[in-house]
């Protein structure tokens, strides 16, 4: 399980990062590194996993957060993952008609430059 959940957040990080970004006031870049790794963990759980609780991703970020820095980024973890578990069916993604390179990037979690190699390619 710990192999899954590892490989797993580094395969899904732009796509849990543009959550991130939907959730928080400050974009994912600007967070302290464990913040971010362990919203990532826990937003993998909720949005992409079937078989672990909301509440017990949440109750497990917050405490990982809790022994960073002193606990200061708890709160942030906590408000951040508490509206994300509810809400991030909504987010918006790149329109697919707009920036059809941004919307598979974002939603498929490649990176840009190889999307917009594939769609120069291959097409949409």
């Amino acid at each position: 399980m710990v192999t899954c959940l590892v490989y797993g957040t580094l395969a899904w990080q732009g796509y849990l990062d543009h959550i991130i970004a939907a959730f928080s006031r400050r974009p994912p870049q600007a967070l302290d590194a464990p913040v971010r790794v362990v919203l990532r963990l826990a937003l993998f759980q909720t949005c992409l996993l079937t078989r672990v609780p909301d509440f017990a991703a949440v109750n497990t970020a917050v405490q990982l957060a809790k022994r960073f820095r002193g606990g200061a980024a708890a709160g942030l973890v906590n408000a951040v993952l508490r509206r994300a578990t509810v809400e991030w069916p909504q987010v918006q993604f790149p329109s697919s008609a707009d920036d059809p390179a941004g919307y598979l990037a974002t939603r498929l979690s490649h990176p840009r430059w190889l999307v917009e190699r594939w769609l120069a390619r291959y097409g949409f």
